[in-house]
């Protein structure tokens, strides 16, 4: 995968866009870019798909902590996309925004670091197992709420009309 910005660099002001290109074409199905400025809460956005790109156009979207300091700031983006195949893939760019080197994140490797560039495909974010977390959760209880519905709309199909309970006929 390449990005612009590309990972590890220190770009002078904040991008107006964020472009992911993949290997392979990826499907429009429910992508998601979330990105952490040092210090700020993650702001998730859905991004657009064309081909093996993913864009997700921050001109619209207020950015907590985007404004140029005279210090590098850290900007981190969690994505996670369905490749053609249909597997999600995940990861992580790391880039900065001002002069001077890049920092580290949260004292994380920076990004310039290629073990963060690629994780094996399906792995998830902390943001995206949490979704995938409360999805499951959810169909599990629904699950169970129309097993116990066909339960007791079966016994009650079973049962002899006019009796009202226990006893001799």
């Amino acid at each position: 995968m390449s990005s612009n910005p590309a990972a590890g660099s220190v770009v002078p002001q904040a991008p107006t866009s964020i472009e992911l290109v993949f290997d392979q074409d990826v499907k429009d199905f429910q992508p998601r870019i979330a990105i952490t400025i040092t210090g700020h809460d993650p702001v998730e956005i859905i991004p657009s798909i064309n081909g093996p790109t993913v864009t997700a156009d921050l001109t619209s979207v207020d950015l907590p902590g985007s404004e140029v300091a005279d210090e590098p700031v850290s900007w981190r983006v969690g994505y996670r996309i369905v490749s053609a195949d249909g597997h999600p893939v995940t990861g992580l760019l790391d880039f900065s925004v001002g002069s001077g080197p890049a920092p580290t994140i949260g004292g994380v490797v920076p990004a310039a670091d290629s073990s963060r560039q690629k994780q094996p495909t399906g792995t998830n974010t902390p943001s995206t197992t949490a979704i995938w977390w409360w999805v499951g959760a959810a169909i599990a209880i629904a699950a169970a709420i129309a097993a116990t519905l066909f339960a007791a709309l079966r016994s009650r199909a079973a049962a002899p009309a006019g009796r009202t309970g226990p006893g001799p006929d």
